[in-house]
């Protein structure tokens, strides 16, 4: 159960000393008599004032405390669940503060009338009760603010969590057909080719599925099957698909990425590009200045797009959410496609524990 201000030991014993002291300021500067409070500080009055805080204090905090566990005869009427924590709580505080009022000034100061003390105690502590009540209400609202927004940010987690899960265990059916009928056709002309690709479909299905729980891998662990993916991918395009990754090794050996990246991407490049011999594909992999590495192909669209594969940008974007607030880019500059992801890089253990 969620503990509030009201239920702090520390907030208990240490508020009542320090409000009541203000109240009896206020009373005496009610009653025009502040100098009373240099010729005799510590006063009777001043206990007086202490202890009623302290009982105001408690009473109103005891009847939170019931309506909280009433809260069910309200069944979420918020509204009239806190119009009647503050009637009970004035209307405690007032008969409260009325009789230990009348208590003392009756029967330890021996006064019988005390009208005006009265009104000036009781409005200085109904109100009181009401700033203990919207002070609880205050943080009561935050509370469950804060417990909102969490719990929206947990769900949201929990959808990008899932989204990822399902971008790395996604397998396009488009290549796996085109694939078995490459396959079918080697079979007819060369077994030795054959045991090849299937060799090669076998490794890239193995990445896919081995690197189900894994968050991100190194980019090249992801290159090296690259390699095996555009082989099979060139059975049907003729060897017109090429990559040409720049750069230094240790660079590529630094940025993670999720599995899959690389070629879901090239999937989508494939898929929405015009590829043949004539009209070569060739993608070049760099590092530019602003902590992006860039896929980039020369622009040449297919005027009939594949409509599952028009999304793969977005879906990709919903798994990087979860590691980098960067988003993915995608622009057309010129003749050329260019598809911007953002750098993960993850600090070595080594360096660690070097510094």
């Amino acid at each position: 159960m969620q503990r509030y201000f009201i239920d702090n030991p520390t907030f208990r014993l240490l508020a009542p000393p320090v409000y009541g002291t203000l109240v009896y300021i206020q009373v005496l500067l009610a009653f025009d008599s502040a100098g009373e409070l240099l010729e005799n500080y510590f006063s009777q009055e001043q206990l007086l004032c202490i202890l009623l805080t302290f009982l105001v204090f408690e009473l109103n905090r005891l009847i939170i405390k019931i309506l909280q566990q009433k809260s069910h005869v309200w069944k979420g009427r918020l509204r009239k669940q806190i119009i009647s924590q503050l009637f009970f709580s004035l209307l405690s505080t007032a008969l409260l503060v009325s009789s230990i009022l009348s208590l003392y000034f009756s029967q330890l100061v021996g006064l019988s009338v005390f009208t005006v003390e009265l009104l000036i105690f009781n409005l200085i502590f109904t109100i009181t009760s009401v700033l203990y009540n919207l002070l609880y209400i205050s943080v009561l609202y935050l509370g469950k603010e804060n417990e909102t927004k969490l719990r929206e940010e947990q769900e949201l987690k929990q959808k990008i969590e899932h989204e990822l899960h399902r971008f790395k265990n996604e397998i396009n059916p488009d290549f796996f057909y085109t694939s078995m009928e490459s396959l079918i056709s080697l079979l007819h002309k060369d077994l030795d080719l054959a045991d090849e690709f299937i060799g090669k479909l076998a490794a890239v299905y193995r990445y896919v599925l081995s690197n189900r729980q894994t968050e991100l891998v190194e980019i090249n662990k992801e290159l090296s099957i690259v390699n095996e993916f555009l082989n099979l991918l060139n059975h049907k395009y003729q060897n017109a698909i090429s990559l040409k990754v720049q750069g230094k090794g240790q660079y590529w050996k630094q940025v993670k990425v999720i599995p899959g990246t690389l070629i879901s991407l090239i999937e989508c490049i494939v898929e929405t590009t015009i590829v043949n011999t004539i009209q070569p594909l060739v993608i070049e992999l760099y590092r530019d200045s602003d902590n992006y590495f860039v896929m980039e192909t020369p622009l040449n669209d297919r005027l009939h797009l594949v409509v599952e594969r028009k999304a793969c940008i977005n879906e990709l974007q919903r798994a990087y959410s979860l590691y980098s607030n960067e988003p993915i880019v995608k622009m057309k500059a010129y003749d050329k496609l260019l598809i911007k992801i953002p750098e993960i890089k993850l600090i070595e253990e080594d360096n660690l524990t070097t510094k």
